[in-house]
């Protein structure tokens, strides 16, 4: 029993052992980046830098080292320190509840901004513009991170890359100014487009502006809410544009215009101007569009338009409500764009619509009746 119990503690202490040297001998700073963004890449050496941290109440841009124990100052102090650095990074700058008064610009790849919380009274607010014009690092590829932030502002993200842009969004709340979309992508390069994913958050849109202006983009949203700023209920602007070769992709979403003025926009209006590559898929969605005033044949949850080819467009179990005649359509066709849309499983809602359901205008009637 006593040459048993010594042995077990003696291979305790051997695995102990094993473990220490594993750690000591594993390169902290080399990430085998496996597949990224659905592409296979080598084995390449990418500086993993952690946690920096930024508070605008005990933070230094003069004395600060951006550790825990000594942070910055303001958030473009951080961007500025990690954007000087050669080499590929991963980097993720925790910042500290309160308000920053500044727009912090992201060049380098693999970035994340990390704020405090996003719906509690004691969150991280940044009152400004925060953009994102990410570089290729030598994988060919560029990522940034944007999470528990409540943005006064806008995001931008630009893709100029010959190759795949990504940022990831989660847990924000988005107030722009009257006159800027909470959110706006562009695609400075041919048909290359940006991605961008969006997880439970909460947008508004403001008064003269569309919520998403989605220019050569590739958007997948997930749980995520659009209404008007309870501020500003006179929004009458799209909620999501889509244009160039950009795409949608909205899953467990929630769409709500609740404006009664005239010439309120589609909720989601898609006028592709470059040919759209893959397909698009709105599932288990709330659009509602309540809005009885009579403006015309504007009045739609999604309005499809243009002459290209948008490939195809699966809209499945989704909850649509649209008021007012007589041409409150729930989907709609304009023009002769080269769309296929494969509609099912949706039930729809409010008045009866005065235009009988045909081919390419898809009213409560026909969703309905679909299965």
């Amino acid at each position: 029993m006593i040459f048993y119990t010594s042995y077990k503690y003696y291979f305790l202490y051997l695995s102990i052992i094993y473990t220490v040297m594993r750690q000591t001998y594993t390169y902290p700073d080399e990430l085998n980046l496996v597949s990224v963004l659905g592409e296979s890449i080598s084995k390449r050496s990418v500086q993993n830098l952690s946690n920096y941290y930024v508070s605008g109440t005990s933070g230094s841009d003069s004395s600060g080292n951006g550790m825990i124990s000594n942070p910055w100052k303001t958030i473009s102090k951080a961007i500025t320190v990690l954007s000087a650095i050669s080499g590929d990074i991963t980097a993720t700058i925790n910042i500290a509840a309160g308000t920053y008064m500044e727009s912090p610009y992201i060049m380098k790849s693999g970035i994340t901004l990390i704020g405090s919380s996003s719906i509690s009274s004691n969150n991280t607010i940044i009152n400004g513009n925060v953009s994102f014009y990410m570089t290729e690092n030598l994988l060919s590829f560029s990522i940034g991170g944007f999470q528990n932030i409540q943005l006064n502002g806008q995001l931008g993200h630009i893709q100029k890359n010959i190759n795949k842009s990504s940022l990831y969004i989660s847990d924000c709340l988005f107030v722009p100014p009257n006159n800027l979309p909470a959110i706006n992508t562009s695609g400075t390069n041919g048909g290359i487009l940006g991605y961008m994913t969006i997880r439970n958050c909460l947008i508004y849109m403001c008064n003269n502006v569309e919520a998403i202006r989605n220019n050569n983009n590739d958007i997948r949203m997930y749980n995520t809410q659009l209404t008007n700023n309870p501020s500003l209920q006179t929004g009458k602007k799209s909620f999501i544009t889509v244009s160039g070769a950009g795409q949608i992709n909205l899953s467990g979403c929630s769409i709500t215009q609740d404006s009664s003025d005239i010439n309120v926009e589609p909720l989601i209006n898609i006028n592709n101007t470059a040919t759209v590559n893959t397909g698009s898929t709105i599932n288990n969605c709330m659009l509602v569009y309540t809005s009885a005033v009579n403006q015309g044949a504007d009045k739609r949850c999604m309005n499809f338009s243009g002459t290209v080819d948008m490939n195809t467009y699966t809209i499945i179990n989704n909850y649509f409500q649209c008021e007012g005649q007589p041409d409150n359509y729930c989907v709609y066709v304009n023009g002769s764009p080269q769309l296929k849309l494969l509609i099912g499983q949706n039930v729809a809602a409010g008045s009866v619509n005065g235009v009988s359901p045909s081919s390419s205008p898809y009213n409560k009637t026909l969703l309905s009746s679909v299965s």
